[in-house]
């Protein structure tokens, strides 16, 4: 074959040309460029990879590597381990596509290859291959011309199996016409979302509702509790006061040991007499527990710095008292005065079963709460009223009673008005004023009875009673009606709501529904314990886009097509390294990256 070649190069002088694509080709990947070389791995194995046995060697390898690299224009801190996996990885599915062509009879003669290379304009001269240049390239990639050769006979072997693969796909116009409109048809709508797990009905469940509502709903429970173990565990936490003398960070050593002196003079004390360490924290203490008798109640190991809690955690009983602890806050002796070990509450336990069931059946009581309320602020519009006055009249409507407990006024007794006797005219008439200087009879004084102690001790104060009131709360007062941007059919997600693929297709759906005449769906679009309620904004022009359509149609399709096409050849290589016997060298991707 490369006889054949030579006949086609030109005489000896356009070689003194060659210096300057040789520079060119130094500056660009010359030492230094290849990290294979760099990290050491080029004196190992010569193998990149291996397909089905057949080998890629690391030198074919690097030559992709270095043209993907001045090709994408990455800078050298971009050329990660996913880069280089990328490139081994096409190298991969191009042996696997040549290796089905020779199981199919796909074949490429040594004269396409020939010409092939002849007309790459890498290997020519002022339009003309050059058997010279051609040598020296390869040997820039430490190849041979006949190790380059076998590469352009593998590609054009798997290039006629992608060829033989999109020529038996095709699409329809029917297919064209509905892909294009779904990607520039775009629609836009009003809406108020209702989400129940965000708006929980204010009202209350008694223990008998959520004991009923756990017996008939025992998976519901045990789904939920599996979904969310971590409410349901307790870290190990300790109960520990400390006392702190602060200490700047940047102290000096002699500040440092002017503290610690003072500090072991607080410790010895508390460890002579424990009980006391509270009333030695109120009297040395520099830190805001001091109050407390440096009480820092329970804690887990996460809430406090890593120092502090390292200590506190390593102690074992309670009422020991840990060594001097250094931290960014300064030195700390520690007490610890409580342990709660770790701990997670099984699905068996009632009180368990009854949280569940009540956050469950709230949630559900929710929901049908949010679709009364969405029902009627869709019949609002439907009869005039906009969006925004029609919640404003559900904001009103649409209120929970919630118990709230309120201290009993005390009832002031009214006094009791002293009945009038009947009087006689004789005895309504004045009595003659007593004369000065006359005395007054003495009036009779009853004995006392002696009181028994029953009678004599005092009766308690009586508590002020609380009782229950029932209070109308407005729970719906968050809520807003917002609008979306323009999305066309085929998006994974509406801008501005959060949910995505399964979660929000209905709304989508009902979205491509309404238009100008028919501005409101039927009824609210529940997803899940969403509810929506929708009203037409803004669609695309059907003139626009039909004009653009019939503009565009024939790119579009060849587009579309390419994209099939591509698609197709990628799930069939996938299928293909799923049944073969494929190997990496790991080590020769991440060699650069071991720091």
């Amino acid at each position: 074959m490369l006889d054949s070649m030579r006949t086609h190069s030109r005489n000896w002088l356009i070689y003194l040309m060659f210096g300057a694509i040789i520079l060119v080709f130094a500056i660009n990947f010359g030492p230094g460029f290849d990290q294979m070389s760099q990290s050491g791995c080029s004196r190992g194995s010569v193998t990149a990879a291996t397909v089905n046995g057949e080998t890629i060697s690391r030198r074919l390898y690097s030559m992709q590597w270095r043209n993907f690299v001045q090709l994408s224009r990455l800078k050298r801190a971009q050329q990660t381990y996913l880069y280089k996996d990328r490139v081994l990885d096409q190298l991969v599915q191009l042996y696997l596509l040549a290796q089905q062509g020779s199981r199919y009879g796909v074949l490429v003669p040594d004269e396409e290859v020939e010409d092939t290379i002849i007309k790459d304009t890498s290997f020519q001269r002022e339009g003309i291959f050059d058997q010279q240049v051609y040598k020296n390239v390869t040997a820039f990639y430490r190849l041979t011309p006949s190790e380059y050769a076998g590469f352009i006979k593998t590609t054009l072997q798997a290039d006629k199996v992608r060829k033989l693969i999109n020529n038996g796909l095709s699409i329809s116009d029917a297919e064209v016409k509905q892909a294009f409109y779904s990607k520039y048809d775009k629609t836009s709508f009003r809406y108020v979302l209702l989400d129940a797990s965000k708006l929980l009905y204010p009202g209350t469940i008694s223990d008998k509702e959520a004991d009923a509502y756990a017996a008939k709903n025992a998976k519901k429970l045990k789904k939920y509790y599996d979904s969310n173990l971590d409410k349901f565990s307790q870290e190990k936490q300790v109960r520990a006061s400390h006392i702190l003398l602060k200490l700047p960070p940047k102290a000096s050593a002699q500040k440092e040991a002017e503290v610690r002196k003072k500090m072991e003079g607080i410790l010895a004390k508390a460890r002579k007499n424990p009980a006391s360490f509270a009333d030695l924290a109120k009297k040395h203490s520099e830190g805001p527990s001091k109050k407390d008798g440096g009480d820092l109640n329970y804690f887990t190991f996460k809430r406090m710095v890593k120092p502090f809690s390292q200590a506190a955690f390593a102690l074992k009983k309670v009422n020991d008292i840990s060594g001097i602890v250094k931290t960014a806050f300064g030195l700390h002796i520690i007490k610890l005065t409580g342990l709660k070990p770790e701990k997670r509450e099984t699905l068996s336990e009632q009180p368990v079963k009854r949280r569940i069931a009540r956050l469950l059946l709230k949630e559900e009581k929710s929901l049908d709460e949010l679709k009364k309320a969405a029902n009627f602020i869709l019949e609002q519009v439907k009869k005039g009223k906009s969006l925004k006055k029609a919640l404003a009249l559900a904001k009103t409507k649409f209120v929970a009673e919630v118990a709230v407990p309120v201290p009993a006024k005390k009832s002031k007794k009214p006094a009791a008005r002293k009945a009038a006797k009947p009087t006689s005219r004789k005895a309504a008439a004045k009595k003659p004023a007593p004369r000065k200087g006359a005395k007054k009879p003495a009036a009779r004084v009853a004995a006392k009875k002696p009181t028994s102690r029953k009678v004599a001790a005092k009766k308690p104060a009586s508590r002020p009673t609380v009782v229950v009131k029932k209070v109308k709360k407005a729970w719906l007062s968050s809520l807003k009606v917002k609008t979306t941007p323009m999305f066309p059919k085929d998006v994974e997600l509406i801008p501005g709501l959060k949910d995505r693929g399964e979660k929000i297709y209905p709304v989508i759906r009902a979205a491509f529904q309404l238009s100008k005449k028919s501005k409101l769906p039927a009824k609210p679009v529940v997803v899940d314990q969403k509810v929506y309620v929708m009203q037409f904004k803004k669609r695309t022009s059907s003139k626009s886009l039909k004009k653009r359509y019939d503009k565009e149609k024939t790119s579009y399709r060849d587009r579309l097509l390419n994209t099939r096409q591509l698609e197709f050849v990628d799930t069939w290589t996938k299928y293909l390294k799923s049944k073969a016997s494929i190997y990496k060298n790991d080590k020769m991707l991440k060699a650069k990256f071991q720091q």
